[in-house]
């Protein structure tokens, strides 16, 4: 066969060949696969959400720690302003005073209580506030908010507001001489010097800025009149009397050597303070009855331990 003739009859074939491919191509079903858009789908310009974060409780009388907004996604030029609710009904005036009203993060100075319900006795020790924050940008405003808890210490007479202990003679020296002249020549003490009435005074366990310290530093000081002068029938001014216990019977000790008569002063001291700690016991109900007439009368009226117990 010549070859053109055989180059032209191959070419024909090919071309029969891909025609009949490009139509069986062309009738057979195609699958296209797209990727899976997980991503969340975003907010439209100028919409956003506003979460609060910051302190759960907050003891009544300090500074909070921080509250702040988040704004999600962030938008440009945001205002602040910072707000607060409390329940309907609830008594001693509830307050929320931010240090900055009106920026991305504050705090709240000085937190104060509220009673609700607003009764004397069963008002919660737990005040909770809602805080909010109104955010404002590009036209747009949304709220946050979050619950907050301001609350009192629970005073009970394990873990009173204050607290003051009872007194108790106290040595810091003795003066121990010997009788001339001889043949008595014992030891005994040479005075009441270094002997004396001890009166402690009252600590304070709620913080300076607290409602109740003055409600607390009342009732404790009247502990100390108690404890001095007798008030309120409560006479344990006349317990460790330390002049008496001298004068009955450490000033008649005498003994062979001066070890000898610090020893039996220092028995004599521990036995009358042990004695007077059992009597004052006894008047522990009556003591406290007395101070909480008086400390019940400060303003706020609420949350006296004893209140609860009588």
């Amino acid at each position: 066969m010549d070859r053109r003739i055989r180059w032209a009859w191959w070419a024909s074939v090919v071309l029969s060949t891909l025609g009949v491919m490009s139509i069986w191509l062309a009738t057979m079903p195609r699958t296209v696969t797209m990727a899976a858009d997980t991503a969340s789908e975003p907010l439209a310009k100028g919409e956003f959400t506003v979460t609060i974060s910051g302190p759960d409780t907050t003891k009544e009388g300090t500074d909070s720690r921080a509250f702040k907004a988040k704004i999600t996604p962030l938008q440009s030029s945001p205002t602040y302003a910072w707000s607060w609710e409390a329940p309907e009904g609830a008594g001693n005036i509830p307050a929320v005073n931010f240090e900055n009203a009106d920026t991305a993060q504050t705090i709240v100075k000085t937190a104060h209580w509220f009673a609700i319900p607003d009764d004397d006795v069963a008002a919660s020790h737990q005040s909770t506030y809602t805080i909010s924050c109104t955010v404002t940008a590009n036209g747009e405003e949304h709220v946050g908010s979050k619950q907050w808890v301001v609350f009192v210490p629970v005073a009970t007479p394990e873990k009173p507001w204050g607290s003051v202990k009872d007194p108790k003679i106290l040595i810091t020296s003795l003066n121990v001489v010997q009788n001339t002249p001889p043949p008595n020549n014992l030891w005994r003490l040479g005075g009441i010097a270094g002997i004396q009435r001890n009166v402690p005074q009252p600590v304070y366990f709620l913080p300076a800025a607290s409602q109740f310290t003055q409600k607390a530093h009342v009732h404790e000081e009247r502990h100390v009149l108690q404890n001095t002068q007798g008030v309120g029938g409560i006479w344990k001014d006349t317990l460790w009397d330390a002049q008496k216990l001298y004068d009955n019977v450490l000033s008649k000790i005498q003994k062979a050597t001066p070890q000898q008569v610090r020893d039996a002063v220092i028995a004599a001291v521990l036995e009358q303070n042990g004695a007077d700690n059992i009597t004052a016991k006894t008047l522990f109900q009556a003591a406290e009855e007395d101070a909480h007439r008086v400390s019940s009368d400060v303003e706020p009226w609420y949350l006296d331990w004893y209140a609860h117990t009588s």
